[in-house]
C-alpha cells in the first residue's frame, strides 16, 4: 500500500489545468512538474506564515484547523505528481516526478520543525476552547502537538539544523534507493531445455533472443517466481536467484547502511536510545521489547514447523540431486510447489485456470459491494494513463450518490512500480474552504500475468488473494469518513493499517466463497469440492517455513534500528538467515539491497504485517460466525474499521467492531497451531 493524493486549487500550473479538465491530471510535462511542486510550496508556506503570524485570540479554527488545511492541502498537490513516478512511460516525467518527491518531503519535514507553528498551536492547547473540544478536534490538537515534538521543534538551534541536514541526506537516500531498484535491469536467457517445468504459457509470455534460441527471463515477479516455483532445472533456479538477490546494486547497501547511522543520530538528538523506540512510540506496538517478544515467541512456537517442512523437502531433493540434499534459497519454493501438487493434489498451474482476471474482479467487486452497502459502475471512455487502465465510480446506495473513485492499472510495462500496491490519489476529508466533503480517489496497481493466445489473463491463488488485499486498502481510503487528512482512510497506525485488509484475505479461503469466485476459463465450472478441500488443507502445509521469512524481515528491521551506530547488513542478514530460517545463505547475495520497506516507510515496522494479522484474524471471526456474505456484519465492519480510519485508537475501533477485548486464538489456529484459550492480541502484550 502506498499514501498517494490528489491536486487542488492550491497548485498553479498543473492545478489550473486540472480544474479545467479534472481528468485529465495525468497528462503533464517535466516542467509543469517543477513549478507546479515550486507554486505549491511557496502557496503552502504563505498560509502556514499567516497561521504564524496570526495576531489576537487563538482559536482552533484560526491555528490548528488552519494548519492542517494548509498541510493537507498542499499534500493533495504535490501528490499525484509523485504518483505519476509509478505508472509513466515517460523518463523524464518519472525523473522529475521523484525530483518532486524530494522537496515535498524535505518541505513537510521542515513544516514540523517550525517553532513558530508549533508555538502558536501549543498556546491554543492551553485555552479553554481546547478543553471544550469535541474529541476528534482534540485528537487532531494532540497528534499535531506530538508530531511536532517528534520532530526536534524543542531542540537547541545548533541541534535543530544539524536535525534537518541529516533528514534532507536521509530523503535523498530513500529516493536514489527507489531509483535504483526501479531501474535495475538483468536477465537470464535460458534454452527450451533449462526452461523444462515451466508451463506452456508462460514460455510462449517470454521474449526471445535475436538468434530465437534462448528465452529471456526477467527479474520482474511475473517470470520470477512461476520459474523458482516450477523450474526443474536447479542451476537454473540457482542463476536466477543470483541475479534477483543483487537488485538495487551495492550502492543501494551502502545507501542503506547510511541510512541506518543516520537515524541512530537522529533518534539521539531526539532523546531516544534507538530509531526503533522512536518509531513505535506512536504505535500499537509502543516499544521494541514488545516487537522483539511478539518475533521471538512466534519463532519459537513455529520451530517445529519449520524444521519438519525443510527436513521433508531435503528428503525430496535427495531423490533429484542425491549429492546435493540441501535445500538452498533457490531450492524452496520449487520443492513447496511440489509437496502441494503431491501431498495435497494442489497444483497451482491449475488451479490458475479457475481464475480468469476478470471473473475475479466481478467476483471481488460483488463481495464487497453486497457488504459494505456500495455498487462500483465503470465509467466508459474515462482518459486513463495507460489503454488498458480503468476508472470507477463508487455509487452509496443508501444515498444513490456517488461518493468516490478509483483506476485499476493492473498489467506489467516497462518502467512501472513493479510490485502490487493501492495509492491513494485523493484523500477523503472534509474541505471548510468549499463547505464539502472532499471525495477521495484511489488507484490499484499491479502486474498480473497478460493472457496470450486463446487463454484470458489468469491469476494465482496467491494473486487473488494478493488483489483482494490491495483493493482491501482502496476500500478503506475510497470509505472513509473522517473530517481531517491526517484521520482520513489508511492514514492509520502502521502496525494496524494492513490488518484491514489482510481480513478481507479469508474471503478467498472459505470454501463457499472459492466456489463463488472460481470459473474455470474454458468450462465455466468452479473449483471442485475436493480441490477446494485440498487447497484449504495446504494453506497452513507451509506455514512455518514462509512465516518464518517474515520473522527473518521483521527481526533484521528491529536488528538493525534498534542500533546505536553502524552495522554491517550483509553478514547480519546471513547470520539471521540461518537461525530463523535453517537455510545457508549465498555468498555475494545483497537482498536487503531490493527491500524498500527497510529503507522508507516500514523502517522498524516490517513486524506490523504480522501483528496485523493477529488482529486480522480476530476480526474475522464475526464474519466466519455470522456469515461471510452479511451484509450487517458488512456495515458494521464499515462504520467501525474503514469510515473512522485513525479518529480513535485502532484498539478501540477493533474492540467496538468486536463487541469485546481482541485476542491471539484466530490467529493461532489459522497458523495450524493450537491456540491457548483468551490469549491476549499482540496490542495486549
Amino acid at each position: 500500500m502506498k499514501k498517494i493524493a490528489l491536486c487542488t486549487l492550491l497548485a498553479h500550473a498543473l492545478c489550473s489545468q486540472a480544474v479545467e479538465s479534472p481528468k485529465r491530471w495525468f497528462e503533464t510535462s517535466p516542467e509543469e512538474i517543477a513549478k507546479t511542486c515550486e507554486t505549491s510550496v511557496t502557496a503552502a508556506e504563505k498560509a502556514l506564515r499567516s497561521v504564524e503570524t496570526l495576531k489576537g485570540k487563538r482559536t482552533f479554527a484560526n491555528t490548528v484547523l488552519a494548519s492542517e488545511g494548509a498541510v493537507a492541502d498542499f499534500i493533495e498537490t504535490v501528490s499525484p505528481l509523485a504518483f505519476l513516478n509509478a505508472v509513466s512511460t515517460d523518463a523524464k516525467v518519472r525523473d522529475a516526478s521523484r525530483a518532486c518527491q524530494v522537496k515535498a518531503d524535505a518541505f513537510v519535514l521542515s513544516v514540523y520543525a517550525r517553532k513558530d507553528l508549533y508555538d502558536a498551536i501549543n498556546g491554543f492547547a492551553k485555552t479553554r476552547e481546547y478543553a471544550k473540544l469535541e474529541s476528534e478536534d482534540r485528537r487532531l490538537t494532540d497528534k499535531a502537538l506530538l508530531q511536532y515534538r517528534r520532530t526536534g521543534v524543542a531542540l537547541a538551534e545548533k541541534q535543530r539544523k544539524r536535525y534537518l541536514e541529516l533528514q534532507s541526506e536521509l530523503i535523498q537516500l530513500q529516493n536514489d534507493f527507489s531509483k535504483a531498484i526501479a531501474e535495475y535491469k538483468d536477465v537470464l536467457e535460458l534454452t527450451s531445455a533449462e526452461l523444462k517445468g515451466l508451463p506452456e504459457s508462460y514460455i510462449q509470455s517470454l521474449e526471445k533472443t535475436e538468434d530465437r534460441k534462448r528465452f529471456k527471463v526477467t527479474l520482474a515477479y511475473p517470470h520470477y517466481f512461476p520459474f523458482m516455483e516450477n523450474a526443474r532445472d536447479a542451476g537454473a533456479r540457482k542463476r536466477l536467484y543470483e541475479k534477483f538477490s543483487r537488485r538495487g546494486g551495492a550502492e543501494n547497501v551502502r545507501r542503506l547502511e547510511r541510512a541506518i547511522v543516520i537515524r541512530a543520530e537522529l533518534a539521539k538528538i531526539l532523546g531516544y536510545p534507538d530509531h526503533a523506540s522512536y518509531v513505535l512510540e506512536d504505535r500499537m506496538a509502543k516499544t521494541p521489547k514488545n516487537v522483539e517478544r511478539f518475533l521471538s515467541d512466534l519463532k519459537q512456537k513455529l520451530e517445529p514447523l519449520r524444521r519438519a517442512e525443510l527436513e521433508l523437502m531435503a528428503k525430496m531433493k535427495a531423490k533429484d540431486d542425491p549429492k546435493d540434499p540441501v535445500i538452498h534459497e533457490w531450492d524452496w519454493r520449487y520443492y513447496d510447489s511440489k509437496i502441494l501438487a503431491q501431498k495435497y493434489q494442489v497444483d497451482e498451474e491449475a488451479v490458475r485456470e479457475y481464475f480468469p482476471l476478470e471473473r475475479v474482479t466481478q467476483s471481488m467487486f460483488d463481495v464487497y459491494q453486497t457488504l459494505f452497502g456500495v455498487d462500483f459502475h465503470e465509467v466508459a471512455g474515462e482518459p486513463v494513463w495507460y489503454p488498458g487502465v480503468k476508472y470507477y465510480e463508487v455509487i452509496d446506495r443508501s444515498k444513490n450518490q456517488v461518493i468516490a473513485n478509483f483506476y485499476m492499472d493492473l498489467f506489467p510495462r516497462d518502467d512501472k512500480y513493479s510490485h502490487a500496491a493501492q495509492f491513494d490519489i485523493r484523500a477523503g476529508r472534509y474541505d471548510y474552504a468549499k463547505g464539502s466533503y472532499t471525495t477521495p480517489i484511489a488507484s490499484i496497481v499491479a502486474n498480473f500475468t497478460p493472457g496470450s493466445t486463446g487463454r484470458p489473463p489468469l491469476l494465482t491463488h496467491d494473486e487473488v488473494a494478493t488483489y483482494f488485499h490491495e483493493f482491501g486498502h482502496v476500500i478503506h481510503n475510497v470509505l472513509t469518513q473522517a473530517k481531517y487528512y491526517r484521520f482520513s482512510g489508511t492514514n492509520v497506525d502502521r502496525d494496524f493499517v494492513e490488518a484491514p485488509s489482510q481480513m478481507l484475505e479469508n474471503w478467498v479461503w472459505e470454501p463457499s466463497m472459492l466456489r463463488r469466485i472460481s470459473s474455470h476459463y474454458k468450462t465455466g465450472k468452479p473449483l471442485p469440492d475436493r480441490l477446494i478441500e485440498k487447497m484449504v488443507q495446504a494453506r497452513t502445509a507451509d506455514v512455518g517455513l514462509k512465516t518464518c521469512r517474515q520473522i527473518l524481515f521483521g527481526t533484521f528491521d528491529m536488528a538493525i534500528h534498534t542500533a546505536t551506530g553502524a552495522v554491517e547488513t550483509t553478514p547480519l542478514w546471513a547470520k539471521l538467515q540461518k537461525e530463523i530460517m535453517g537455510t545457508d545463505f549465498l555468498e555475494g547475495a545483497i537482498p536487503q539491497a531490493s527491500l524498500g520497506h527497510f529503507m522508507g516507510g516500514y523502517d522498524a515496522a516490517y513486524y506490523g504485517y504480522l501483528w496485523s494479522e493477529v488482529f486480522a484474524a480476530d476480526m474475522a471471526t464475526r464474519f466466519r460466525s455470522e456469515g461471510w456474505m452479511n451484509p450487517k456484519t458488512g456495515m458494521e465492519y464499515r462504520n467501525w474499521i474503514l469510515a473512522k480510519g485513525s479518529t480513535q485508537e485502532a484498539q478501540t475501533l477493533i474492540e467496538g467492531f468486536l463487541g469485546r477485548p481482541s485476542n491471539s486464538d484466530a490467529f493461532l489456529r489459522q497458523l495450524g497451531l493450537a491456540a491457548m484459550p483468551s490469549s491476549p492480541a499482540a496490542g495486549h502484550q
